[in-house]
């Protein structure tokens, strides 16, 4: 009698397993390589390839990860509770705080509590490790001023956003009014913004107002030509902005959405906008006593 012989079906091999085994035939790539591959990535694809990755890929390397935005207030050697060295002067340090930030563009703070120490900051800036920085957003910008400050020296920011909304306001009309400290602590930050000239896009959104003759600080950024404001009294001081000749987009929010200023601004308070001839979009809000009549 022929024997048949039986082959033991293959049972189908772990996930977890295919992905290691797949990932040792990778063949070895450069970080330009690397770079040019995650970029078409979402950024759950990119968790999924770490994840199925090996060593070898140094997929965790920071330098593949430049195009991304990094929040600077989850890197640990910048925060002041921070175990390494705090005055951030030694090699290692130096090295690791160049990894993270080599041809990154873009940066963000959104953690209240962050905090995130100056002096490491600004040793990072002024040896020129975040030149390559040209968007920045900073979420509770009252909290952040100092660094704010730092980051007036950067030679190359072409956009910011500072949003601040303060803990203690309920969502309405009715919203205490914030007291003098808090408004110094906002008229500081816009006085360092007034010294990033190369800035072309600016967007503030304070829930506290500031007055309006405070934007003269707008008088040194020439190259906008895009505006944002919300949180300011613009029945004075709007003049700053018509001199902004270069604007394209502006955006005026007499006030904010929690706080109406005292005066009105009209009509005549515009006019002042009549010479920015390059504008192709704007949008008021809060002004509500417009009649129409001298706008046409």
């Amino acid at each position: 009698n022929d024997k048949t012989t039986t082959t033991p079906t293959q049972m189908p091999q772990p996930l977890a397993s295919r992905r290691r085994m797949s990932s040792q035939h990778l063949p070895p790539l450069s970080d330009d390589q690397w770079i040019d591959i995650i970029r078409y990535l979402s950024a759950d694809d990119f968790k999924s390839l770490r994840l199925a990755g090996n060593k070898s890929m140094r997929l965790y390397d920071p330098a593949l990860t430049s195009h991304l935005r990094l929040r600077i207030d989850r890197v640990s050697f910048l925060l002041r509770s921070s175990a390494h060295n705090t005055d951030c002067h030694t090699i290692a340090e130096a090295h690791r705080a160049r990894r993270w930030f080599v041809r990154r563009d873009r940066l963000v703070i959104n953690g209240a509590n962050a905090q995130i120490c100056p002096r490491r900051m600004a040793y990072l800036v002024s040896n020129g490790y975040c030149n390559s920085v040209s968007e920045l957003i900073v979420h509770d910008s009252h909290r952040h001023g100092a660094i704010i400050g730092i980051f007036s020296r950067l030679p190359n920011l072409k956009s910011l956003v500072l949003i601040d909304r303060r803990d203690h306001v309920d969502v309405g009309f009715d919203a205490a009014a914030p007291n003098v400290e808090e408004v110094v602590e906002m008229e500081n930050i816009i006085r360092h913004v007034g010294r990033m000239r190369s800035l072309a896009s600016l967007v503030i959104e304070f829930d506290v107002v500031v007055r309006g003759a405070r934007l003269s600080f707008l008088e040194g950024l020439r190259n906008l030509t895009q505006l944002r404001l919300v949180g300011f009294d613009l029945s004075e001081g709007i003049g700053h902005v018509g001199n902004l000749k270069s604007l394209e987009m502006l955006h005026l929010c007499h006030g904010n959405f929690t706080n109406s200023p005292g005066g009105d601004a009209n009509e005549k308070d515009l006019t002042e906008l009549i010479g920015l001839t390059n504008i192709r979009t704007l949008k008021l809000e809060g002004f509500d006593y417009l009649t129409g009549v001298g706008l046409d």
